[in-house]
C-alpha cells in the first residue's frame, strides 16, 4: 500500500485545486456534500487540472452503480495513462453501489497506483463503511454542505457574481425567502434572472420578486408566514396554489413547522429581553428576517405555539391517514386554526 503523510487539517475546495493545477494530485478524492452547485463545479475544475482537454478522451472515465463492473474498472485503472501523467476515474451516486462492489474497490484501495486517480462523488457517503474509510485515509475528502441560512446572503451573492450578475442586498434577501437554502434551485433562479438583464443593470428586489416568485419556494415560504400572522385568506389561497402545482402537502408541513419552532426561540429570547440583531444570531437567520419572527412572536403566547405544533402534528397525521383525496380538505381546516384568533384579547 502506498503511505502517504496524513494532513493535519483537512484542506479547503480552494486548497485541493491549487495543489491539483501545480501537479500534487491525489490518488483518491471523496467528494460529498449537499451544495450540488459547488461540488459539480470543484468536480469540473478538479478534472481539468488533472487531465487535460487535449488528452482527457483518452485518460477520464465516468461510472455510475448502474451496471458497474468492478473487474472492468480495476483493467482500466491499471491501464497507463496515455500522453499524461496520470488518469481519472470518476464514480457519480458511489453510496448505491452493491456491497460485492464496494469491497472489490477496496482491494483497489489496499494498493493503490500513482499513475490514476479515483474520484468518488456522492451527496451523501458514510464514513463508517470500509470503502470511505479507506479512500478517506488514502487521499482527500471534500464536503460540500448546504449553507446555513445565515450564510446564505453570502453564497448566492458570490453565485451570481460568477454568472455575471449584481444583486441589490434586498434582492439578495428575496430570493433566499422564495428558495430557500436550495443550491440548484437557487442557481436556476439566477440564470433566468441573468438572461432578463443587461450587463451593467443591478438586479433589484423588485426583479426578483417578477421573475421568481411563482416558484415553489415562494409559495411555501409566503404560506407559513402569513399563517404567523394568522392571515387566513391569504394562507388558504396560497396553500390552493401550493397543491394545485403537484407539490406534497409534507413539503408545507415542514416549513410551517420549521416556522413555528423559530417563533418558540424567537419568543424565549425575547423574554430574556433580547434585541432583533441578537435574536436573529440564535435562531440562525438573517436579521432582514429576523424581525418578521420577533414580531410575530410577539402576537403569540408560548403556550399557544406549542397549540400549533399540535396542530401541525395532527394534520400531519391525518394527511398520512386520508391519503391524497382528503389533503386539500385536511389543510383548509388545519389553516383555519392555526389562523384562528383568540376570543378574549388577553390570551394568545
Amino acid at each position: 500500500m502506498v503511505n502517504r503523510p496524513k494532513r493535519s487539517t483537512r484542506p479547503n475546495a480552494e486548497g485541493l485545486l491549487l495543489e491539483a493545477k501545480n501537479g500534487k494530485v491525489s490518488l483518491v478524492y471523496v467528494i460529498t456534500g449537499g451544495d450540488e452547485v459547488s461540488r459539480d463545479k470543484f468536480f469540473r475544475k478538479l478534472v481539468s487540472f488533472v487531465v487535460p482537454d487535449n488528452v482527457r478522451d483518452f485518460n477520464f472515465n465516468s461510472y455510475n452503480p448502474e451496471g458497474f463492473d468492478p473487474i472492468s474498472f480495476k483493467s482500466t485503472y491499471e491501464s497507463y495513462p496515455l500522453m499524461s501523467p496520470r488518469r481519472v476515474l470518476a464514480l457519480h451516486d458511489c453510496e448505491k453501489l452493491d456491497q460485492a462492489s464496494k469491497e472489490y474497490l477496496e482491494t483497489i484501495l489496499f494498493n493503490p497506483i500513482e499513475t490514476s486517480c479515483i474520484l468518488f462523488v456522492s451527496e451523501k457517503v458514510d464514513f463508517r463503511l470500509k470503502l470511505f474509510k479507506l479512500a478517506s485515509n488514502v487521499g482527500s475528502v471534500i464536503d460540500f454542505r448546504v449553507p446555513y441560512d445565515k450564510n446564505l446572503p453570502q453564497w448566492i451573492e458570490m453565485q451570481a457574481r460568477a454568472i455575471g450578475i449584481r444583486l441589490e442586498p434586498k434582492a439578495i434577501l428575496r430570493l433566499q425567502m422564495y428558495v430557500g437554502n436550495s443550491p440548484g434551485e437557487l442557481v436556476q433562479e439566477l440564470n433566468k434572472i441573468a438572461v432578463c438583464v443587461s450587463d451593467k443593470e443591478t438586479v433589484t428586489e423588485d426583479l426578483v420578486r417578477r421573475f421568481c416568485s411563482t416558484t415553489r419556494g415562494a409559495t411555501v415560504f409566503e404560506l407559513a408566514n402569513a399563517i404567523g400572522e394568522r392571515n387566513c385568506q391569504d394562507a388558504l389561497k396560497l396553500a390552493e396554489t401550493f397543491l394545485n402545482t403537484g407539490n406534497h402537502p409534507a413539503i408545507a408541513l415542514k416549513m410551517i413547522d420549521r416556522h413555528y419552532l423559530l417563533l418558540l426561540k424567537a419568543k424565549a429570547e425575547l423574554e430574556k429581553g433580547h434585541g432583533a440583531d441578537e435574536i436573529a444570531k440564535v435562531i440562525g437567520v438573517h436579521p432582514f428576517f429576523a424581525r418578521a419572527y420577533v414580531d410575530q412572536s410577539r402576537s403569540f403566547s408560548t403556550s399557544r405555539i406549542w397549540r400549533c405544533l399540535g396542530i401541525l402534528k395532527e394534520g400531519d397525521w391525518q394527511i398520512r391517514s386520508y391519503g391524497r383525496r382528503l389533503e386539500k380538505f385536511v389543510m383548509d381546516r388545519m389553516i383555519v386554526q392555526l389562523c384562528a384568533k383568540p376570543c378574549n384579547s388577553n390570551k394568545n
